[in-house]
């Protein structure tokens, strides 16, 4: 039996990926969340329990897009296996945009 050692490529993809599955969970945690708070709304005025739900949401969709980081670093790697290959550029801009996504939904707390 081989050990692996942690520079292994087959590591990294293995935490990429489960860092992918738990953003997808997270995903669908949020929007149900997000759903419950909409549906348990009554009035214009927020209670203190929908809005608990509101910031529940966007807590879970900042973990979202930053799990998504180390899975779109995965798929730049493996992209050089292939032709053609995704840019440093097209890297950049992915990781840009989901930190800037996490950045605005925790600008919004009090």
């Amino acid at each position: 039996m081989k050990p692996q050692n942690s520079s292994s490529p087959e590591l990294s993809y293995r935490s990429a990926g489960k860092a992918a599955i738990a953003s997808g969970i997270f995903g669908i945690l949020a929007y149900a969340i997000l759903m419950t708070a909409v549906m348990t709304r009554t009035t214009v005025e927020q209670t203190k329990q929908v809005f608990f739900l509101f910031r529940t949401h966007d807590v879970l969709a900042i973990l979202q897009f930053l799990l998504m980081i180390p899975a779109l670093i995965a798929l730049h790697k493996l992209s050089h296996k292939q032709l053609p290959r995704m840019s440093q550029t097209t890297l950049a801009t992915g990781i840009m945009t989901l930190s800037l996504i996490a950045l605005f939904l925790l600008l919004i707390f009090p």
